[in-house]
Parts: structure tokens; sequence; C-alpha cells
């Protein structure tokens, strides 16, 4: 055999070690970055890599829609929708994990909405994940529309602050003049609505609407009335709340 055989096998032989070596390592990586085991989607930590993951295994073991709100001047009970299943998941979640035991109403904005959750969250120990918007243009912001806020629109809801719409009633010329300004389209029963009920269609394909309330839009005007510092957005009393999940309803579409 030549030098020049003997040195073409071993160079052969060297790559095949290295593209052997390779897939072996590719593939240990590949076991490693496997997705974990949800064993307990209801105390499993959420992260943004298996939010989605976590939220659909507990939609799919807790499948209650009604909770009701709690507050000084009444009760406020609210229906989920079925068609935003992370949304309700991670509503039902919180609810029975306590989060909302001790939560109040920290923004209060007449003739738009008043939020519940907790204004300071910095000394709380909580999951840092958004909820995967679930914008359904069927489900828009009326008065009582419950939705999440957020805080980057691209990224997805905030887990932890809710809203409840106030809203104003609005013209069809308003509506148009927003429609022209935006390039929302809406449609004749969302016109309907924003005409005679109110809302706020500013909102609509922005944030994403879980549930409404359907009974006690009453206590939220009263809530809606509270003296609040108007450039803070701030109630000038505090408002406690506390949300119970209460069971399940035969629909969860919306009315």
């Amino acid at each position: 055999m030549t030098q020049h055989h003997l040195l073409f096998r071993q160079t052969s032989y060297f790559i095949w070690i290295l593209l052997f070596g390779g897939m072996l390592w590719l593939g240990a990586c590949s076991q490693g970055k496997k997705e974990e085991e949800i064993k307990d989607p209801a105390t499993a930590k959420v992260t943004p890599r298996n939010a989605r993951k976590v939220l659909t295994l507990y939609g799919e073991q807790n499948k209650e829609d009604l909770v009701l709100i709690t507050t000084p001047f009444g009760n406020i009970k609210a229906r989920l929708y079925a068609t935003t299943p992370l949304h309700r998941a991670n509503f039902i979640r919180q609810v029975k994990n306590g989060f909302f035991d001790n939560a109040h109403f920290h923004r209060i904005i007449k003739g738009f909405m008043v939020q519940a959750g907790y204004a300071d969250k910095r000394s709380m120990k909580l999951d840092t994940f958004l909820i995967p918007h679930e914008i359904d243009p069927q489900f828009f912001h009326k008065k009582g529309a419950l939705a999440m806020a957020h805080h980057d629109r691209d990224k997805g809801s905030s887990p932890y602050d809710f809203y409840i719409v106030h809203g104003t009633v609005f013209t069809k010329d308003s509506l148009k003049t927003l429609s022209d300004a935006s390039g929302h389209i809406f449609f004749p029963d969302q016109i309907q609505t924003y005409t005679t009920l109110g809302g706020a269609p500013h909102l609509d394909s922005l944030y994403t609407v879980f549930g409404e309330v359907v009974e006690g839009l009453n206590i939220v005007d009263s809530i809606a009335n509270v003296p609040a510092d108007v450039k803070a957005e701030k109630p000038l009393q505090k408002i406690p709340v506390q949300v119970r999940v209460i069971g399940k309803s035969a629909s969860i579409t919306a009315q």
C-alpha cells in the first residue's frame, strides 16, 4: 500500500470518527432540550417556554368558566369563553391558587375601565411568563367585557392583571371616525352594542377579551364612580377584591 493510500484511509477514518461523534453530540443536545414533563399543571412553574403547555393541560383538567368577583359594592358574576382557552385556564388557575385573594382595583378610569390585580408585584415571587394572545373578533370591548392587560402588545397578555370595561356610549359617526383612523372594521352587531350599551371600541384587536359580566354591571358602575386621582388613574380609597370559581355554565359563547 502506498503512502498516499495509507494517508487517505487515515484521513477518511478520522473524518468518520468526527461525523459519528458529532451525531452523538447532537443527539445528546436534542435529548437535553426536550421539554420538561409537566406532572401537575396546577403547581408547575410556568415559564415563557412551557406556558402554552401548562395552561393547555390545566384547562383540560379544570373546565369551570364561571367566577364570582366580590367587592365592597357587591358581587360581579362573569363567564369565561371556551374559545380563549389559555386565558380561561390562566384565570381559573390564578383564582384557585389564591392569587386574587388579597387583590384590589388599583386603576380606575370612569367611562373606560376598572383594572384589578396587584398594583406592586415587585415584592411578590411570581412566574415570569405571558399568555399568548387569543384575540377573537367576535369578542369585543363592550361594557362588561373581561380582558387581560398587557405591557407589550407584541408579546402577550399579563397573567396577573384583568380589567372590566366600563365604557362610553358611542355614536355611529364617532365609530366611523375611529374606524377610518385605525383601519379596524366594526360589524353591525358591534355598532349596535357600542351605540346602545357602550364600551371601549378603540381596544378591539389589541387586547384579548376572554369573558364578560353576566350579573352585576351596576357594580362595575359603582367602582368606576369611586373618586380617583385622574392623573395617576388610582382610586382615592382602597377597593379590595376577591375572586372565586363557582362552576361551569351550559354554554360559554358570547351573547
